[in-house]
């Protein structure tokens, strides 16, 4: 009953199953250290973290990522965000501060306002809000 079965695997805790956010393309850099909201999950609060934080269920409040945030396709989002790097496939609404990018990738909606230096729009996306790019936009502040 305990024992290991040859058809059972096992999961290493310390090492991440692979998702987006373990690959170089679209994601945080492989081997980032990052914290995952399943897709099953609802959180309502405040998440200040220096890691990478995705997405995948449901997020109402404030988050502070001082490295890269990823909404996963089945994520959403509603919450005033600050952080480094932005990356949406699902639904995103708030405020949202990048210090360096925000991408909106094929088929995700962003409805609020962004302000980050270099913004990335895909086909298919929708966007409703304001958005202040480039120089004068302000980069994360107290994440």
């Amino acid at each position: 009953m305990f024992g290991k079965d040859e058809k059972t695997k096992t999961i290493d805790p310390v090492k991440p199953s692979p998702t987006p956010m373990t690959e170089k393309k679209g994601g945080a850099p492989a081997g980032s250290g990052f914290s995952v909201l399943g897709p099953d999950a609802k959180f309502d609060g405040k998440l200040e973290t220096s890691s990478n934080v995705q997405i995948d269920g449901f997020y109402k409040g404030e988050l502070q990522v001082r490295g890269t945030l990823m909404v996963g396709k089945e994520g959403k989002v509603d919450a005033e965000v600050n952080a480094e790097r932005v990356v949406v496939h699902g639904r995103l609404e708030g405020k949202v501060t990048a210090g360096n990018k925000i991408e909106l990738m094929e088929g995700s909606a962003m409805i609020g306002d962004i302000n980050a230096p270099s913004l990335v729009i895909q086909d298919d996306v929708e966007f409703e809000g304001t958005c202040r790019t480039g120089k004068k936009a302000k980069g994360v502040q107290g994440a």
